[in-house]
């Protein structure tokens, strides 16, 4: 739908517009000397396109919609940033009208603060990417019976300027509404890769954002990079999140064979967030569940919580598929969790992320006395 969706507007267009898909089910247009009154035009001819057929699939005859949002430019914004940033407004409002909706940017004094906060940490994260500022902190992920770390989890962080450094959670919801997110995901692909030539007896595994899962020339990108540096690929694990493998869910399987052919592993991350069939975790063909750390975190002292993650944890076992459980809080809640059968353990209670890991270190200074 979405390919069909994309070819229509497309064929909707004049010579002079451009247009390219900015995220999953979401496409950017640029049209050349178009005047404000003529963006109404453009947007009914645009959803007459879509709207005006029904759209054939394997699974049968789908009807589509668009909802469009616009911004009048130079008027309406003075970077490509704020361009973004005001297009995303218009469409959010467009979608309150219904299908079919259509809005024009229009300043509002009232988000005029939330703005300027995301232009500036856009400007932060583009200049973070371009000064080598991304940078991983290392999650140790335990075996259940072992008890040591048999991988880790790259997370990523941005250091400013000052020597403080900022969770991803703070800063890649702005990434991903400024159309950065991509970038970054990249960056992450490559520390990682650095990281398993540099020292040749971890793993790590790193994410991949629910706006790139999505977005099909960034994923050829990737396998691409992975590819070039084969020789590092059956120490890496890439994580997907189950919500994002499930809203792109031909691309990531495709995704995930290519990787897996390469010696990649691959995983599904927040495990029971989302509504993951018997049919579609066979058919992605992943080789880990992490369970979504909310059913986890003190799990010894909910009943409820204690079924669904046992539940979980046998589906799994039923595909062969390893599973880590996430935000482990304490040895009952661990105990617990190895009696279920999960294999590995993550959370604040075995190790927290670090930027300067000991195993980093203890090389460097090896690397030194030679």
């Amino acid at each position: 739908m979405i390919v069909a969706t994309g070819q229509r507007l497309a064929q909707s267009l004049r010579g002079s517009d451009s247009i390219g898909r900015t995220a999953g089910n979401k496409f950017g247009i640029i049209l050349g000397s178009c005047g404000e009154r003529e963006m109404a035009m453009v947007a009914e001819r645009l959803h007459a396109a879509v709207h005006g057929e029904v759209i054939e699939t394997r699974a049968g005859s789908v009807a589509a919609s668009v909802s469009i949002g616009a911004v009048w430019l130079p008027q309406g914004a003075t970077t490509s940033q704020e361009a973004m940033l005001h297009a995303e407004e218009a469409l959010e409002q467009a979608k309150h009208v219904g299908r079919n909706g259509f809005s024009i940017y229009a300043k509002s004094g009232l988000g005029e603060s939330e703005r300027r906060r995301l232009i500036t940490l856009g400007d932060e994260i583009n200049a973070a990417v371009e000064e080598h500022r991304l940078i991983l902190a290392y999650q140790p992920i335990v075996g259940a019976i072992s008890r040591k770390a048999e991988h880790y989890e790259g997370l990523l962080r941005l250091a400013r300027k000052d020597g403080t450094v900022v969770a991803a959670g703070e800063w890649i919801p702005a990434a991903e509404k400024l159309g950065l997110v991509r970038l970054v995901d990249r960056r992450a692909l490559e520390m990682a890769v650095a990281q398993l030539y540099a020292h040749e007896h971890i793993k790590l595994s790193i994410n991949v954002s629910g706006t790139t899962a999505g977005d099909q020339s960034w994923l050829q990108s990737f396998i691409n990079y992975v590819r070039e540096n084969r020789e590092v690929a059956m120490r890496m694990t890439v994580e997907l999140t189950e919500t994002a493998a499930l809203q792109a869910f031909e691309e990531n399987a495709r995704f995930v064979t290519r990787l897996r052919d390469m010696g990649c592993r691959v995983a599904i991350d927040d495990f029971g967030a989302g509504y993951t069939s018997f049919r579609n975790l066979h058919n992605l063909r992943v080789d880990m569940v992490k369970i979504d750390g909310v059913y986890v975190q003190n799990l010894s002292k909910s009943p409820d919580n204690q079924l669904f993650v046992r539940t979980l944890v046998d589906l799994a076992k039923n595909f062969k598929l390893e599973t880590v459980a996430e935000w482990v809080s304490s040895e009952e809640d661990a105990q617990l969790l190895a009696s279920y059968g999960v294999d590995y353990f993550q959370g604040y209670f075995f190790g927290e992320p670090d930027v300067s890991p000991a195993w980093a270190n203890e090389e460097t200074e090896e690397t030194a006395a030679q």
